[in-house]
């Protein structure tokens, strides 16, 4: 045990001296490559020692890369810088009459051939990229060939020139007496089958009877062959119903069937704008030449003057010239409206069918009836509307008070007065009068009340010049003045107002600026008197 322990030692202290002196270990793997045989199996590399490298079968190097590494100083490999590619095939060979494809061309992949239509693959489809090149060989394409051509029962086949391989043509003749029904020419087609040969048939048409009122302009015989063609046609005055050629078919008779020649007309009449044929001409879908339609217009219009309401169906199937117009029917103004207006066309313009007239009524009226009226197909205006007054109801009750009624019999209407009184005793505040409005409401009524107002005190310096008492009513005055040198401040009327108080408030008499100099000078007087008085008994009392 100790034997196998100090080996172990020995061997971890020779690693570690091999570390140190700059040993390297096993070199990196290259991704499809290694080694060569020569450094295989070694398990380490000293300083200096270069490996190399080889790609696996199917890979070679890419160009530019190095193959060898080296183990330098630090125990490291130089960096490996070679790449193993997959080897490259190159063109896996072009084959005639047929093409190929493939995803790559490089090892381990697979290029498939196929053939052009008309040709057939012999050989392998496809090869494969190996490590010694494409394997196999290209396959070839082989024309597809048919049988010999079918034979036709009393008729012959030309012998085909080339074998008949794929797109050969071969021609069919008849025999004396006998018609080719079908293709001449038929092809070798890519499944390696003819087409559809020809028939060869006897074939002989007698001429049908010539059409009622036409005649045969070519092909004439008593009897025809496959394809033969006879020509028809019809006699002036009349159309052709039908082809005018026929052919002699496969089987002995013309296709298609003669024509027949009718008596030419016209189609439906042509329309008129607001008006139609009369009732016997819509519902026919033709008419003979020389028939006449008539038309008339729709309800609300009338013919033009100079215009013409019949057209005839001419010799060359069609009609004659239309020129009728149908113009609308004309209303004259629509009638007028008391208390209100009516609208008016577009200038130039006139009251025409199935136009509108719009009313409207002056403010205090209210529209009776359709705001809009129309212009009828008889040219008469439908019913007008008309405008009323707007009503009110009973003017509005007064407490203490009373309104006036209206005429007998009559109603309260826009523009109309009720009048208000006041019962004894009671003033009244507001408008006497007030009207029925536009809206159908009464003006706001005025009100009964009691008022008493009581005499204000005269203002100081002053007077009252009219309206003495000591109770007033509602809208009594009073009518004030100053006394000399007094100037008023205020209004000097005041009235009793709908509160029992009066208005403005009473005024003031103040001292006037004349008063105030008047004043002044009375007392100067006084002042030069005592001087006066003063200086004279002086003047004593030295004498």
């Amino acid at each position: 045990m100790a034997e196998t322990l100090n080996f172990a030692l020995l061997i971890i202290c020779m690693a570690a001296v091999a570390r140190v002196t700059g040993d390297c270990g096993k070199p990196p793997v290259l991704d499809n490559g290694s080694l060569t045989e020569d450094y295989i199996t070694e398990p380490s590399f000293s300083v200096g020692d270069t490996v190399t490298y080889k790609c696996f079968s199917g890979y070679v190097f890419q160009p530019g890369g190095s193959w060898r590494i080296t183990c330098q100083e630090d125990s490291t490999w130089s960096p490996l810088r070679a790449v193993c590619e997959p080897k490259n095939c190159g063109n896996p060979g072009e084959i005639l009459n047929g093409y190929y494809t493939a995803p790559d061309t490089t090892f381990g992949n697979k290029a498939t051939f196929y053939c052009n239509v008309g040709y057939l693959l012999v050989g392998r489809n496809y090869r494969l990229c190996t490590v010694g090149g494409w394997d196999g060989q290209v396959p070839t394409c082989d024309p597809v060939r048919c049988p010999d051509p079918p034979s036709v029962r009393n008729g012959t086949a030309s012998s085909p020139s080339d074998g008949g391989e794929y797109g050969t043509i071969v021609s069919y003749s008849c025999d004396s007496g006998y018609s080719l029904i079908g293709n001449k020419e038929i092809t070798c087609t890519a499944t390696g089958k003819w087409e559809d040969p020809p028939t060869c048939k006897v074939v002989q048409c007698h001429r049908p009877e010539t059409p009622k009122n036409g005649k045969i302009v070519a092909g004439f015989g008593p009897t025809y062959t496959y394809q033969d063609s006879i020509i028809f046609k019809c006699e002036a005055d009349f159309k052709m119903v039908g082809k005018d050629i026929i052919e002699c078919g496969e089987n002995s008779t013309f296709v298609p069937q003669p024509p027949t020649c009718e008596p030419r007309d016209c189609d439906k009449p042509p329309q008129l704008e607001n008006g139609s044929p009369t009732n016997e001409s819509i519902s026919q879908a033709s008419f003979p030449v020389g028939a006449n339609v008539t038309y008339m217009c729709n309800s609300g219009y009338i013919f033009e003057k100079g215009g013409s309401r019949h057209i005839t169906c001419q010799r060359n199937s069609t009609w004659s010239p239309l020129r009728a117009i149908c113009e609308p029917v004309r209303c004259p103004d629509p009638p007028p409206v008391s208390h209100g207006t009516v609208s008016s066309p577009s200038e130039g313009a006139f009251w025409e069918f199935g136009m509108n007239a719009s009313y409207s009524c002056d403010s205090g009226y209210s529209l009776i009836g359709k705001e809009h009226i129309t212009c009828t197909a008889t040219g008469k205006w439908e019913d007008p509307p008309t405008c009323k007054a707007v009503r009110c109801p009973d003017p509005p009750s007064v407490r203490n008070g009373t309104a006036s009624s209206p005429s007998e019999g009559g109603f309260w209407t826009f523009g109309m007065n009720t009048s208000y009184t006041c019962d004894s005793g009671y003033s009244l505040i507001g408008n006497k009068y007030i009207m029925c409005t536009a809206t159908g409401k009464w003006e706001d009524p005025p009100k009964c009340k009691v008022v008493q107002c009581h005499r204000p005190e005269t203002p100081k310096n002053g007077t009252i010049l009219e309206g003495f008492g000591p109770t007033y009513s509602y809208q009594d005055t009073i009518t004030f003045k100053c006394d000399v040198d007094f100037k008023m401040v205020g209004k000097n009327i005041i009235e009793c107002g709908e509160n029992s108080t009066f208005v403005p408030q009473p005024p003031t008499c103040e001292p006037s600026k004349n008063g105030s100099v008047g004043t002044s000078v009375g007392q100067q007087f006084e002042l030069l008197l005592v001087l006066g008085v003063s200086v004279f008994l002086v003047m004593s009392y030295f004498d």
